[in-house]
């Protein structure tokens, strides 16, 4: 009997026990628990990418707070810098959206300027531009009108105190030096006195600067893998014989090729020819340089 009666209270207790009660408080306890735990959560991913922002060349975070629901950031964001909005993108674990209140500003950081250099200086293939302590260097091999506008573009880049350039050098038009040292070639008249092959002091002084120019020339047709020949051509005027006058521009146009082998240059490349019968012809005689018609020009082929 008195095991039997212990038995019932026991059971009575357990009908006692306020189950509802016990669950609300529960979820009471427990509900703002899960709202801090979310919260904090969220607040860490958000400070997360505020750390990111902050880091980011070219971005200043001056405040950021949550307004009605959403992050409202305030700063400032130099032109050349990422896209705040990319980098809270590139978190995509946070999906709260962002308000930007940011302001322009020129970044002084080396990189954001490097980053300037390249959008304004718009450096040709071999041109280097570096910038380190406020010291822009520009080194390299650019065509003579970048070098030329260079001056004007630097005012744009924010933070270059110095520019040194000691090292930049303008690049060669080949193709327009080839042509300028042909017309200077081909400009060179060599005069004669009447019934003369004899080369003057003067005109030995004519033909060396020629050999230097055609040495010049040389290496540019070389380094573009063309061929070069060198017409010499001599004339007469028609106080002589026809055959006299043919030998007497022969013998000016020999003459000026031997001065010419003597200082070093192939017979190969040389091609000496008298032409005094066609100062006959009014049409030729026109376009001749020399108005006695007793002189030596030049010619220059490349192929």
């Amino acid at each position: 009997m008195s095991k039997k009666k212990d038995d019932g209270v026991e059971t009575s207790n357990k009908q006692k026990l306020p189950w509802p009660a016990i669950i609300a408080v529960d979820v009471l306890v427990l509900l703002p628990f899960l709202w801090w735990l979310f919260n904090k959560i969220e607040q860490n991913k958000w400070e997360h990418v505020v750390a990111q922002l902050q880091a980011e060349s070219g971005i200043v975070i001056l405040n950021h707070h949550k307004q009605n629901g959403e992050y409202v950031v305030i700063g400032l964001r130099d032109p050349l810098s990422r896209d705040p909005a990319d980098i809270v993108a590139e978190n995509q674990d946070f999906h709260k959206p962002v308000k930007w209140q940011m302001q322009s500003y020129y970044s002084n950081e080396n990189n954001i300027i490097n980053r300037r250099l390249l959008d304004v200086l718009n450096p040709p293939t071999g041109v280097v531009a570096n910038f380190q302590n406020g010291l822009l260097t520009i080194a390299g091999e650019a065509e003579a009108e970048w070098v030329a506008a260079l001056p004007n573009k630097l005012p744009f880049i924010w933070g270059v105190k110095r520019v040194d350039t000691n090292l930049l050098r303008e690049k060669e038009d080949v193709q327009q030096k080839i042509l300028q040292l042909i017309g200077s070639i081909e400009a060179v008249v060599i005069e004669f006195a009447p019934n003369s092959s004899e080369l003057s002091t003067n005109d030995l002084v004519s033909i060396d600067n020629v050999h230097r120019q055609i040495s010049n020339l040389l290496d540019y047709v070389d380094k573009v893998g063309q061929e070069f020949k060198l017409g010499i051509l001599g004339f007469a005027d028609a106080s002589g014989t026809s055959s006299a006058n043919i030998l007497t521009s022969e013998q000016r146009a020999r003459n000026v090729h031997d001065a010419l082998t003597d200082k070093g240059m192939a017979e190969d490349d040389l091609l000496a020819k008298g032409l005094s019968g066609y100062v006959n012809l009014s049409e030729f005689a026109k376009t001749l340089k020399c108005q006695s018609h007793r002189c030596v020009m030049f010619e220059i082929y490349i192929n």
